[in-house]
């Protein structure tokens, strides 16, 4: 395994063309790559492909936004369906002892440089890899995160050993 990515929306009909309807044009324009709709076949084939495991994201603002849900059960159906790449979340305990941040919504180009220290320093085991896809792909995350020049033990916590932990793998 490469990495699990910690966050990860559902790049199915019913998120992009359902919840996220009139955000999807902002989102490829801010990310420069428009949102590929897919399968949650050929969802598991590209994390397969790319030897990654996603920790799938449930999405439920419809009380302040109107939007229709993703609901956890679309989500767990989705980790039974395909445990080898999928798993999920279903709560996120705020205590502060448990806070861990997932570095998704942003290009590994554009992180300060405050957080390119934290990264490598006092945060190394709060931080975990996230995509936010399918807003870019892939193959331009894991090459600029390769191009920070991180050693491979801040890597493995960053990109699974953290991840690990908190779910229990």
């Amino acid at each position: 395994m490469h990495a699990i990515d910690f966050h990860v929306h559902l790049p199915t009909p019913d998120w992009l063309d359902g919840s996220m309807a009139g955000y999807v044009e902002a989102a490829e324009a801010y990310f420069r790559s428009p949102a590929q709709r897919a399968s949650l076949d050929e969802l598991a084939g590209l994390y397969r492909g790319l030897e990654l495991k996603a920790v799938l994201l449930a999405w439920d603002a419809e009380t302040a936004t109107g939007r229709p849900r993703v609901p956890n059960e679309t989500v767990a159906t989705a980790c039974r369906d395909y445990p080898d790449v999928f798993t999920g979340l279903g709560s996120v305990d705020p205590h502060k002892g448990n806070v861990y941040w997932e570095l998704s919504g942003w290009a590994p180009k554009y992180f300060p440089p405050s957080l390119r220290t934290d990264i490598r320093g006092r945060l190394r085991e709060k931080m975990m890899f996230g995509s936010d896809h399918p807003s870019m792909p892939y193959e331009r995350i894991l090459r600029e995160w390769d191009e920070l020049g991180y050693d491979q033990p801040v890597m493995d916590l960053v990109f699974h050993a953290n991840a690990e932990r908190v779910l229990g793998l």
